[in-house]
């Protein structure tokens, strides 16, 4: 239940990351202007993919918030088997990219999120509570209570499955992070195959 900034900032992480392990692997020398052109087509393409789950919010009339089609592999892995029959080479690491990013997101998603206070700093103590959260997981009763309502995984098109329009709170920890690394495991393979051309 990380925030819009929590999920861009670790999704820009993640492209630094591989993006700084690229020239190791003698995939680009980062003199060329197209490497550069190409890499900054990168980096927007993994912002997308950190804030591509939480479109469900924006057609709210059709899905709920963390829907279970938005906040999947889904998507990712529709498009990485499209990558494949394109001829287009810098098709696959573009949807690495994206795949980065909403792997993180999904991933990210298993946390409970801080407050700000009103002057707009941080509230430490909401920040002790996700810490403290993130280490003792769901088990604790007065945690369990907080995951209630939007952390859910929500079943698609506002359907209900024996009375209930969602996943209870262990099952969605483990779906977002189940197809977070889905995403992730993606990702790597289409930049593997990519860079084994």
């Amino acid at each position: 239940m990380a925030n819009r900034k929590w999920h861009v900032t670790v999704g820009i992480t993640l492209y630094l990351i591989v993006a700084t392990l690229l020239p190791k692997l003698n995939a680009f020398d980062f003199e060329a202007k197209a490497d550069l052109g190409w890499l900054l087509i990168a980096f927007m393409t993994t912002v997308f993919g950190a804030e591509f789950p939480d479109l469900d919010q924006v057609y709210k009339k059709f899905f709920s918030h963390r829907d279970m089609l938005t906040h999947s592999a889904i998507v990712p892995i529709f498009l990485t088997v499209l990558s494949f029959y394109s001829e287009d080479q810098v098709l696959k690491p573009l949807i690495a990219f994206f795949l980065l990013g909403v792997g993180s997101h999904l991933i990210l998603d298993i946390l409970p999120t801080y407050k700000r206070k009103k002057n707009g700093h941080l509230d430490l103590s909401s920040m002790a509570y996700t810490v403290g959260w993130s280490i003792k997981g769901v088990r604790v009763a007065s945690l369990t209570q907080d995951l209630n309502g939007t952390y859910l995984a929500h079943y698609p098109f506002k359907i209900k499955i024996k009375g209930y329009r969602a996943l209870n709170s262990t099952s969605s920890k483990i779906f977002f992070v189940a197809n977070g690394l889905i995403c992730l495991v993606l990702a790597s393979w289409l930049l593997h195959s990519f860079l084994s051309v």
